[in-house]
C-alpha cells in the first residue's frame, strides 16, 4: 500500500514530536527514519475511535506524530506508521496496538536519535514522555501489557 509509505525521500526539516492539525508524509517520514510511531486518521474519523487510539500512542511513546490522513479508506480510517512497516485499522484494539508499538518503536536507521525536529507548522500539541518513561522513550508502554 504506496499510500501510506512506511519510508521513502522525505523533506530535511523533520516534525517536532506531537499532535498537529495536519504534516505531510514528505515531514512525518523523517520522523519515522528518527524512530517514531506516527498516527494517521482520516478526516472524518468518529472522534471517540481518534481520542482512543491517541489516548494509547501517547501513553506509550513521545516519538509520535499525529496527523489527519485523507488517503486512508474511511473504512479502515486509522493507521499507525513506523520504519518499514504499517497497521491499518477499522477498530482500536488496545493490545495490537501497544504490540505494535513496543516491536516497531525506535526501529528506524536513527531510532536513538533524541533530539527534536524543527518543523512546527500546525502543531497542536508538543509530545511529552509517557508518565514511567523518558525523553529517550526507555521505557516504551510504561502502563500498558503487551500481549499475544
Amino acid at each position: 500500500n504506496e499510500t501510506i509509505p512506511t519510508h521513502h525521500d522525505h523533506r530535511p526539516s523533520w516534525p517536532m514530536f506531537g499532535e498537529y492539525q495536519f504534516v505531510p508524509k514528505q515531514r512525518w517520514l523523517h520522523n519515522v527514519e528518527h524512530g517514531a510511531v506516527v498516527m494517521l486518521y482520516h478526516p472524518c474519523t468518529h472522534p471517540r475511535l481518534v481520542h482512543k487510539l491517541r489516548r494509547i500512542v501517547t501513553g506509550c511513546i513521545r516519538k509520535h506524530i499525529i496527523t489527519p490522513f485523507s488517503d486512508l479508506d474511511p473504512k479502515a480510517p486509522l493507521a499507525l506508521v513506523a520504519w518499514g512497516c504499517r497497521l491499518i485499522m477499522s477498530r482500536v484494539h488496545a493490545s495490537e496496538v501497544v504490540n505494535f508499538i513496543m516491536e516497531k518503536g525506535l526501529k528506524g536507521p536513527e531510532g536513538d536519535y533524541a533530539k527534536e525536529g524543527q518543523y512546527t507548522h500546525a502543531l497542536l500539541k508538543l509530545a511529552k514522555p509517557p508518565a514511567g518513561s523518558d525523553m529517550n522513550d526507555s521505557n516504551l508502554c510504561p502502563g500498558f501489557t503487551a500481549q499475544n
